[in-house]
Parts: structure tokens; C-alpha cells; sequence
């Protein structure tokens, strides 16, 4: 976990100087990049004994389907109760409506994006967590950490309770596989609505 938050900056901020992206998608697509390479740098040493540690390992069928289920539901309620979309998902959305980049913003918000973030935040975070603390002390911390790294208050209010319901899942599943599912679909339908006007 030290390794990863020591990595992060020291990889990010030379991408984000040097190459200045060009677009939200592909400056969001380089932090992801970044995370997704110091999040390998930091787990490859430790070989097979990180799939553990991460929770890689198969669940019941249940899981994924009521586990997504309560995933939409949770993330309709947020949304129902802000009120309003955070300004930076409105900029998104009017950068993909103007730019048609559908199948870009898909691949890297709805693919990459959640693979990245639950890998990090509920498979590197919770498990070390977990393994000192134990499930509580993970579950809320894993979360908390989670919704601030949306920055914008209004987003991580959004962000709060999905990430509980998907820390929740990780705890009594031992799975990250059921969270990470719901969390792919979630995104979808929010990328989708955000280029359609929907949101």
C-alpha cells in the first residue's frame, strides 16, 4: 500500500505535465493508466500470494446479479436525493455529446475506470486494511477513501453510498469479482446517460 501511494504522484504528475491530454477521456484515461501502473509495480513482487490479498477469487452467482441490482438501485437513490449532477459530470457529458466519443468514454469509464478503482480502493486498500484492522475497519475506510478521490463534495456525496454498498459486498462475499461487475454496469449506464442527455 506504501509502495502504491508513494508510486502514484511519482508517475502521475510527470504524465499529466509532460503529455498534457488533450481531452477530459484521455486526461482521465492517463490517471487511470498511472494508478493501474503503480498499482502493478506495488503488487507484482509479492507474486501469487496477492490474489488473496486482493480477493480475487470466484462467489455465488447471487452476488452478481442481486449484488448489481443493489448496486443501481443505491446509485439511482444518491442521484434522486443530490438533486443535481455535479458540475464536472455535466462538463463530461457536454465534452461527449460535442466530441461523439461514446465507445472511448465506455472503454475508459466503464472498463478501465472500475477495474482500476476496485483493484485499488477494495482490493489493495481493503485487503491490507482488512488484514490489520479487520472487515469494519476496512469496509469504512476503504469507503471514505473512495468517495474523497472523486474530489468535487457533491460527487463524493454521490459516491459515498455506492461505495459502501460495494465495500459491503467485498466484506461478505470475500469477493472483489461481485463489486467489480456492479460497478462496470453502474458506470455504463451513467456514461451512456451522460452522452444521451439523460442525467
Amino acid at each position: 500500500m506504501l509502495v502504491f501511494a508513494a508510486l502514484l504522484p511519482a508517475l502521475g504528475l510527470p504524465v499529466l505535465l509532460l503529455f498534457r491530454p488533450a481531452s477530459a477521456i484521455a486526461t482521465l484515461t492517463a490517471v487511470f493508466v498511472v494508478m493501474a501502473v503503480a498499482f502493478l509495480a506495488a503488487v507484482l513482487p509479492s507474486g501469487r500470494a496477492v490474489w488473496g490479498l486482493l480477493g480475487i477469487r470466484a462467489a455465488g452467482w447471487r452476488w452478481y446479479v442481486l449484488g448489481t441490482l443493489a448496486v443501481l438501485a443505491c446509485s439511482l437513490a444518491a442521484t434522486t436525493l443530490v438533486g443535481a449532477q455535479p458540475q464536472g459530470m455535466r462538463d463530461l457529458g457536454r465534452t461527449l455529446r460535442a466530441d461523439g466519443a461514446l465507445l472511448p468514454a465506455l472503454l475508459a469509464l466503464a472498463l478501465l475506470a472500475p477495474a482500476v478503482e476496485e483493484l485499488v480502493f477494495r482490493g489493495l486498500l481493503f485487503g491490507w486494511l482488512e488484514g490489520r484492522w479487520g472487515g469494519r475497519v476496512a469496509l469504512v475506510t476503504s469507503t471514505l477513501v473512495f468517495a474523497a478521490a472523486h474530489l468535487e463534495p457533491m460527487h463524493v456525496a454521490m459516491i459515498l453510498p455506492l461505495g459502501f454498498v460495494l465495500g459491503w459486498m467485498r466484506l461478505r462475499s470475500g469477493s472483489l469479482l461481485p463489486p467489480l461487475i456492479a460497478h462496470v454496469a453502474n458506470n455504463a449506464i451513467a456514461v451512456s446517460a451522460l452522452y444521451f442527455g439523460l442525467g
